[in-house]
């Protein structure tokens, strides 16, 4: 699980960056009881702060993904949804709970560094004032992620960045300085910190996982079937 994807670093955009592909050569294990790499503590194994609200739902992978694929039906089959419910309705259902699923990191999809996204409410001027002090860019990696067995399909799934960051020695800001003074060292660094991610979630690992995005945000765009865009959020693993 140490080994990385032997992919073509792609080039640095200058708004969105990438920096290197972490990922893995070794097959994932195939044993059924979900465990920890090491003894040592692992970023996955470090709660996230979420509302408490938030209702934990453990399930089967079988089950999680039966969920999604209801969620993405095309429109045209929303009739079809349960008998009764709707897409959005089942979205909506499902919209603050997090699932802990057995679970492990199939394909490596995307790493890139992006621009967090924007807050929707309002700032107030003292706020904007020390917008300098905040993080201008982030951690994005998305991967497929597979149950006990292969044959019950794939869900796209984005890593939460604020666990990514535990995993790199660099910050997302100074990552994207130092490719562009240095583009063959960022990405050393990403191949050699990433394969630390890697090697933890091609692991099967009860994971901790939310619906990525609001309702209605999740509506607000057009759907697409087969799409590779992620639709849940890891955020951590039961130790």
């Amino acid at each position: 699980a140490s080994q990385l994807l032997s992919q073509r670093q792609p080039s640095i955009p200058k708004t969105t960056p990438s920096v290197g592909v972490p990922s893995t050569n070794s097959k994932p294990s195939t044993t059924t009881t979900p465990h920890k790499v090491s003894d040592a503590v692992s970023p996955l194994d470090t709660p996230i702060a979420m509302s408490p609200t938030l209702n934990t739902l453990p399930m089967s992978f079988t089950e999680l993904k039966q969920i999604v694929d209801k969620i993405t039906l095309p429109i045209d089959t929303d009739s079809q949804t349960d008998a009764t419910k709707t897409c959005r309705e089942v979205y909506q259902q499902y919209e603050h709970k997090t699932f802990v699923i057995p679970s492990k990191m199939k394909k490596h999809l995307s790493f890139n560094i992006v621009k967090p996204p924007k807050d929707k409410g309002k700032k107030s001027k003292k706020l904007k004032l020390s917008s300098s002090s905040q993080k201008k860019y982030e951690y994005l990696m998305t991967c497929s992620f597979v149950g006990t067995n292969d044959s019950d399909g794939a869900i796209h799934c984005q890593i939460h960045h604020t666990i990514l960051d535990d995993y790199f020695s660099l910050s997302a800001d100074e990552l994207r300085k130092l490719s562009k003074t240095d583009k063959t060292k960022a990405q050393e660094v990403t191949r050699v910190e990433g394969a630390k991610v890697a090697a933890d979630i091609c692991v099967l690992s009860s994971f901790r996982m939310r619906l990525l995005h609001s309702v209605e945000d999740y509506f607000s765009k057009e759907r697409e079937s087969n799409t590779t865009d992620p639709i849940l959020l890891v955020t951590g693993r039961n130790c």
